[in-house]
């Protein structure tokens, strides 16, 4: 899938925006909680993910999302799901595979 997104322009970095957008299809917005014993709003715990890049991704997620409705946010998740999903078709074919993207049911009954 590396060289699929590479022929369209997209790098490493732009790839992993796309799959953060990606998670808007299915769950809107990403809820922050306040945690009143300690006074701050905690995050995901998974630090491994989470070096300089991805603080950067972040921030321009959270600047997107205040900007876009949850019926906005929702679509552009499906679309970034829908490339990335292309890019997986894309590579199992040069594996030799004849893939195609199925939809078994419609997003409104499964995510």
């Amino acid at each position: 899938g590396k060289e699929y997104f590479q022929t369209l322009g997209l790098n490493k970095e732009d790839f992993s925006f796309f799959q953060r957008l990606s998670s808007w299809a299915t769950c809107g917005i990403r809820k922050k909680t306040v945690n009143p014993s300690i006074g701050s709003t905690e995050q995901d715990n998974n630090t491994d993910q989470h070096d300089t890049e991805s603080q950067h991704l972040d921030v321009n997620v959270e600047v997107l999302q205040r900007q876009l409705t949850v019926e906005e946010r929702e679509h552009i998740g499906r679309l970034c799901k829908l490339l990335i999903d292309h890019g997986r078709i894309h590579y199992l074919k040069q594996m030799g595979y004849q893939a195609t993207l199925q939809y078994y049911t419609d997003p409104v009954v499964s995510l």
